[in-house]
């Protein structure tokens, strides 16, 4: 994990301010050249099985119950350290409540002592670190909103488990590295440069990846057992960095 922390995110250009004329806004070209990029993309997982995003997308609805859960709280556990730098640099001190807020649905998945008083205290708990992204002029504030969306997400799979997450979720985290890495990118980079600079990006390659063998480990388990649990919640922390490089330490 040395070469991920790294790689990690400076803290001064997470702080930018969207008006600063030396960063490029995120443009909307963005959406239709992820698109294009995403169908074209191949991932490989260890058993050597080839998909790509869109065949991908397909499989994921196919999560339910504990692993459509699991597999959205790994992404959102990753996504946690996004959310508690713009806390901190926002001076908004909400960054521990929310690290206690995805604790405790470790805890509720691995007890399965889940009740619906306790998803709703949750839910109350989750509401109030809300943050709103036109309050505020720093990037930061995008993968912050990104990370709280990954967890209501868990949340809801409880709540109302007959709708799908898992494919919404992970257009979630994907969606925010590729942001990061447009924005990072110089003001003059033409579109097919920009499609180059996502199918080379090492935070883009490491996102797909993380997704795959998330998916691949909740597919392959029959029965989500506390040594399970705790692996994959040891896979998600991913040494305390985050899928764009932010690192607290």
């Amino acid at each position: 994990m040395t070469e991920n922390r790294n790689k990690s995110a400076d803290r001064a250009g997470y702080t930018l301010k969207l008006t600063d004329p030396s960063r490029p806004a995120i443009q909307t070209r963005y959406l239709q050249i992820r698109t294009a990029f995403f169908n074209e993309r191949e991932i490989y997982n260890e058993r050597e099985i080839t998909l790509n995003y869109k065949q991908l997308q397909s499989n994921l609805p196919r999560l339910k119950g504990w692993r459509e859960t699991l597999f959205t709280l790994s992404l959102a556990h990753r996504a946690f350290p996004n959310f508690a730098l713009f806390a901190e640099v926002a001076g908004e001190g909400n960054g521990h409540e929310m690290h206690e807020v995805i604790a405790q649905c470790w805890h509720l998945l691995e007890t399965d002592e889940r009740t619906r008083e306790h998803t709703d205290g949750l839910v109350r708990r989750l509401e109030k670190l809300a943050v709103d992204a036109d309050q505020y002029e720093v990037y930061g504030v995008y993968p912050a909103v990104k990370c709280y969306e990954l967890v209501e997400q868990v949340l809801y799979s409880w709540i109302n488990p007959e709708n799908r997450r898992a494919l919404d979720a992970a257009r979630l985290s994907l969606e925010t590295v590729t942001e990061f890495v447009e924005y990072s990118a110089d003001t003059d980079i033409s579109d097919n440069e920009l499609v180059s600079l996502f199918n080379h990006h090492p935070l883009v390659k490491q996102e797909q990846d993380f997704q795959i063998e998330c998916f691949r480990q909740v597919k392959m388990e029959r029965f989500p057992s506390e040594q399970f649990l705790r692996r994959m919640r040891k896979f998600a922390e991913n040494e305390g960095v985050s899928n764009i490089g932010i690192c607290l330490d």
